[in-house]
């Protein structure tokens, strides 16, 4: 689909600008917006918590977004997008050596592999009926999915992440709405397999379906309920098909926003049968059956020498009794803390906080709590400060165990803690400047994970964002 798609949007605006007299006809409505982000990041020990072994990260990349959009009907749209974020500062050739970007956009290259135009992606390529049937604006091919920052699913730009990933879902989506309920379906697939026809055709594929309903409630209150079902085939060489892995998330979340003071909740379980590649027969190793609650307190205060934002924010993401004892998501793009969050490797961030090749930010079997405060100073509408600590803990001994893949567990759930102090700048509407310093101190899960004196981590970091 994304191939066909794309190659059919770079024809038609090619044969656009060759042909100036149907220009007008073929783009009607052409219109470019796009956003450059910088990131620079200097840190020390966040992938082995040792001081004695060198891992100091000191680097610059850039990340270009570009999105070209117009009616080819009246009622059908195009919109195509293309991103490169493999331009790291002190790469000659920005592109094929950068070791933090090139797992971390997906999308079809627009050239080869290598250089400049192979780590050029295009990471959307859509059309858009609008009231297909009388009643659903439909949305077909490679599109962005979900809002940043969800816990459960969310496909496009990330931006609290080491490396400034991207990715994008390959789907149908349908969108029905009055002015008191808006429902979403989509259907897809996050993986797809070689077109052969036969008992393994669909081997290696992975599907997602779901539906999203929001109750659109008034300025003091919204709320919503989902389900979402994602199957990976599966089989095993010389075999006959086996049975899928078969995940199911079902939640519902709510805002309630009342004279400053906000409270939002989510709830979210999990159902279905997990199943590994490579067993044979297929019997179903457990059930997936990890739940998540997730608290968001906070409250705004206009003051006469500034704006005093303080908050809260409470997750547990636990589970049952078996292996798959955590919370399992569709594409979560939750990243609690200005490092754990950073460098945890649960959204293909390239270093994987505290080491031994196990990614310690692994969703689940955790409790994750915050507290902080934001402040905007009267004569300085421009800046936005704060502070923040964060607390990471496994729920239970056993995922310990579980999560590091070893024989480490030793009885401490502790992951550790960290303190950041956040600074931000907005210029304008489209340009901003951010700032953080933090530490992460280890506790007693990763200084036995890595069976030995553990020391902190440290982070200093500067991003710019400009929107066109």
């Amino acid at each position: 689909m994304k191939k066909l798609l794309g190659s059919t949007l770079a024809l038609a605006m090619f044969a656009a600008y060759s042909q100036a007299a149907n220009a007008d006809t073929l783009l009607k409505n052409l219109t470019f917006n796009g956003k450059v982000d910088v990131q620079a990041v200097s840190a020390n020990n966040v992938t082995d918590f040792n001081t004695a072994k060198y891992d100091q990260i000191g680097d610059a990349q850039t990340r270009v977004q570009l999105n070209a959009g117009w009616d080819l009907l009246d009622n059908v749209h195009a919109m195509a997008s293309v991103v490169n974020n493999n331009s790291e500062y002190g790469n000659a050739n920005h592109g094929g050596g950068s070791v933090l970007n090139t797992t971390n956009v997906q999308g079809q290259p627009l050239v080869g592999t290598t250089g400049l135009l192979g780590n050029t992606f295009l990471t959307q390529a859509y059309l858009k009926i609008d009231k297909l049937f009388g009643a659903l604006d439909t949305t077909i091919g490679r599109q962005y999915y979900g809002n940043p920052g969800d816990l459960v699913v969310y496909y496009g730009p990330q931006d609290n992440i080491y490396g400034l990933a991207v990715n994008a879902l390959d789907a149908f989506r349908f969108d029905w709405s009055n002015d008191m309920v808006g429902v979403t379906g989509v259907v897809g697939k996050t993986n797809a397999t070689v077109n052969t026809i036969g008992n393994n055709s669909e081997v290696g594929a992975t599907d997602l379906r779901g539906i999203n309903v929001v109750a659109k409630g008034n300025e003091m209150y919204n709320g919503g309920v989902y389900v979402y079902n994602q199957v990976g085939h599966l089989s095993t060489a010389g075999n006959p098909p086996v049975a899928n892995d078969n995940l199911w998330v079902a939640g519902l979340r709510g805002k309630y926003m009342m004279q400053g003071a906000t409270l939002g909740a989510e709830f979210d379980k999990n159902f279905g049968e997990h199943r590994v590649v490579g067993v044979y027969p297929a019997e179903t190793d457990t059930n997936y059956d990890g739940w998540a609650l997730k608290v968001d307190l906070g409250y705004k205060a206009d003051l006469a020498a500034a704006s005093v934002s303080p908050w809260a924010e409470f997750t547990d993401l636990s589970g049952g009794k078996g292996y798959n004892n955590f919370f399992t998501p569709i594409n979560t793009d939750y990243r609690p803390g200005g490092i754990y969050g950073l460098f945890a490797g649960y959204a293909n961030a390239e270093a994987q906080l505290g080491g031994d090749n196990v990614g310690l930010g692994q969703i689940g079997n955790q409790v994750i709590w915050g507290i902080g405060v934001k402040t905007t100073p009267a004569a300085l509408s421009k800046l936005t400060a704060g502070i923040a600590y964060w607390d990471y803990r496994y729920q239970t001994v056993a995922g310990e165990t579980l999560q590091t893949l070893g024989n480490h567990g030793k009885g401490n759930t502790h992951i550790g803690s960290e303190i950041d102090l956040t600074g931000s700048w907005a210029e304008s509407d489209n340009v901003s400047i951010n700032g953080a310093l933090g530490t992460f101190q280890p506790g007693g899960a990763i200084a036995n994970l890595n069976a030995g004196p553990v020391r902190p981590a440290f982070l200093a970091s500067t991003s710019v964002s400009v929107k066109f």
